[in-house]
């Protein structure tokens, strides 16, 4: 099955595609710089099985395009917000996708990428929390008291009276 793998920075980018390009199968790139008439010539290969990697800046790529060709999506690069790298798995889990999906992110061991890993689940966890509620009644309560003791105890409470 095709790859799709989604980076942060440009230079990864054009490395990994050089790399693949020069020395293995044959791969194509989305980035924000790509126009929406290749991207949509991109995309329209890979789909139909011509294109084994697709390479994608997860920003330019993480919405408006189905990638269901592909049944893996590895993350090389982390993304400060998780939705991002949500939306960016999404590309690949479309309805009416017939096989299972894995998303794998890679990540070095002794490097800052380990307690980046760490922040970026955190924040997961924290926004699943909040949107769709803690696991327990309990664990809902507290973490709105605790938002609500943080907004007050910081100086952001406050209330306003309007007469109607």
């Amino acid at each position: 099955k095709p790859l799709v793998v989604f980076c942060h920075h440009r230079d990864v980018l054009d490395t990994m595609y050089d790399t693949l390009d020069a020395n293995g199968p044959h791969a194509a790139t989305i980035s924000g710089s790509t126009s929406s008439k290749e991207r949509d010539r991109i995309i329209t290969a890979f789909q139909a099985g011509k294109i084994p990697v697709l390479i994608c800046n997860t920003i330019a790529a993480k919405e408006g395009i189905t990638l269901t060709a592909a049944d893996t999506v590895l993350f090389i690069e982390r993304e400060w917000v998780p939705s991002w790298e949500e939306q960016a798995e999404d590309r690949i889990h479309r309805i009416g996708q017939e096989s299972n999906v894995h998303a794998v992110y890679l990540s070095c061991m002794g490097t800052v990428d380990e307690h980046f890993d760490r922040v970026v689940e955190s924040k997961r966890r924290v926004v699943k929390a909040v949107l769709d509620g803690a696991e327990t009644e309990e664990g809902r309560a507290t973490l709105v008291t605790e938002l609500l003791s943080r907004l007050k105890n910081e100086g952001g409470w406050k209330t306003t009276e309007v007469n109607v």
